[in-house]
């Protein structure tokens, strides 16, 4: 699955979907054999400290609408971003000095 950077503009249908401000979508993945299209954002305060991060699984309607299949609560942003860092160096090894 290619990654690709793109500004907050292009979030604007995904995060309208979910309930969210646009700056609040942190990802949309799609991978290529899979209709479902899976989005994770942050919700509920901007504060680092005490936000929460949720994932959604979307798909397209009929008439080409975004629908939310459902959504879930992944963990604290602190949490989550922890997790991602021992994911991160289990894989890869400990970061460089």
């Amino acid at each position: 699955m290619p990654v690709e950077w793109h500004g907050r503009n292009d979030f604007a249908e995904y995060a309208e979907v979910v309930g969210v401000r646009t700056d609040e979508v942190m990802a949309v993945m799609q991978p290529d054999d899979d209709r479902m299209i899976r989005v994770v954002y942050s919700k509920g305060t901007d504060d680092l400290s005490t936000a929460t991060v949720h994932m959604a699984l979307l798909y397209r309607g009929p008439d080409d609408v975004l629908v939310m299949d459902s959504a879930r609560y992944v963990g604290t942003l602190r949490s989550w971003a922890r997790q991602m860092r021992l994911d991160l160096e289990e894989k890869f090894g400990p970061p460089p000095d």
